[in-house]
């Protein structure tokens, strides 16, 4: 099954009204225009019915694109591209009332009476992207931030691009070129819609390189301004010059952050490598046990298998256990930052490390002594 990711704009009612049809739909559309799906209270926990006037929207664009499903390039996009195939959808909308209404409505459509094999984003608030409006910039670069998170959250637990197809036709045209950087650097067909002719175009693929030198020497510095970082003196001069263009400032020059550029490949380097810390004596043990080298590939790089594998042994508090079985991986995380400390393959071995001492002090030491590692990602 294929998935298709579709970013969702407001064109559905647009479309109803531009030839000056449909009046009453024109009004609540306009009543409802400014309002930020994460931030209009008098929603009732979020769910969007019919409720009076305001709400009435719904019900009039859904009997109104019956009558016409190209009103609604989302719906009409999703059909050609889909075709006979089956395929489950994520509908990106917008942190817009109107946005997440028109991707209610889509989900909602008769579908051809089910005959189309399609299927919907179950856990649909996820897929709503907060921040992501038009009225204020500051919120809506932090809006691309979190669409970004939100597309290798979807992408990255089966990151083969033959089985996703990003879909562009919909949305605000201000990410077009960020949906198209996720596209190339995933290497996943897109798709858009040609205006009014409904062809589809299919985006080519353009010759793009991510510079992993930069991330492998800087990658820590780069976990630091996932958020924001302090720039103090002449420490981060070095990495301020290589990642230019990858940076916004804020603060007088002062604060630093990733900009939507720099975090599109900032995750696509993520979700390609799991960086961690160890001295050269773990790392040089790691690289003869090809069970631990295994598990570090498909399960350790994981935050959720790392916590729900987790079990403490004495003054261990963080001991990665691979099922029934002698592997163990001791390790600790400061900030985002994993450090492991020591691996083991052999039972015996394991019993007996467990006499030494473990405590603070020794913590201190083994994050003085360990340097930084990379190893591929297996998605399994």
């Amino acid at each position: 099954m294929k998935t298709i990711i579709t970013t969702v704009g407001t064109s559905v009612f647009t479309n109803l009204t531009k030839d000056g049809e449909n009046d009453e739909i024109k009004k609540r559309f306009e009543q409802l225009k400014q309002k930020r799906y994460s931030e209009w209270a008098t929603f009732e926990s979020r769910s969007i019915n019919d409720r009076g006037s305001r709400l009435g929207l719904k019900t009039l664009v859904q009997n109104a694109i019956k009558a016409n499903q190209k009103a609604s390039a989302e719906i009409e996009s999703i059909l050609k591209i889909a075709k006979d195939e089956k395929v489950n959808i994520h509908l990106l909308a917008t942190d817009t009332v109107l946005s997440v209404l028109a991707a209610q409505i889509i989900v909602e459509w008769e579908w051809l009476d089910g005959k189309q094999k399609i299927t919907f984003n179950p856990t649909y608030e996820q897929d709503v992207i907060k921040d992501l409006q038009v009225e204020n910039l500051m919120d809506f670069k932090k809006g691309l931030r979190n669409l970004v998170e939100r597309f290798y959250k979807i992408y990255g637990t089966n990151p083969n691009p033959k089985d996703y197809i990003l879909n562009i036709t919909g949305g605000y045209k201000g990410i077009i070129p960020f949906m198209t950087l996720l596209g190339q650097m995933t290497k996943i067909d897109i798709n858009y819609k040609f205006e009014e002719t409904g062809s589809l175009i299919e985006i080519p693929r353009l010759p793009i390189k991510r510079d992993d030198e930069l991330f492998d020497e800087h990658f820590e510095v780069f976990q630091e301004i996932e958020e924001e970082v302090e720039i103090e003196g002449s420490k981060y001069y070095a990495f301020v010059q290589k990642a230019e263009s990858c940076l916004e400032t804020f603060n007088n020059g002062k604060t630093y952050t990733l900009n939507a550029l720099g975090l599109v490949f900032w995750e696509d380097y993520k979700n390609e490598y799991f960086n961690f810390y160890c001295s050269d004596d773990v790392w040089s043990t790691i690289q003869k046990q090809n069970d631990i080298s295994r598990i570090l590939a498909t399960k350790l790089y994981d935050k959720k298998q790392r916590i729900s594998k987790n079990k403490v042994e004495r003054e261990h508090k963080t001991m990665f256990k691979d099922g029934n079985n002698d592997n163990r991986i001791y390790y600790f995380e400061k900030g985002q930052t994993v450090y492991i400390y020591k691996t083991f393959e052999n039972h015996a071995k394991h019993e007996i490390f467990l006499k030494t001492p473990f405590n603070n002090d020794i913590k201190q030491e083994i994050i003085k002594n360990s340097k930084p590692r990379k190893i591929k990602i297996n998605h399994v």
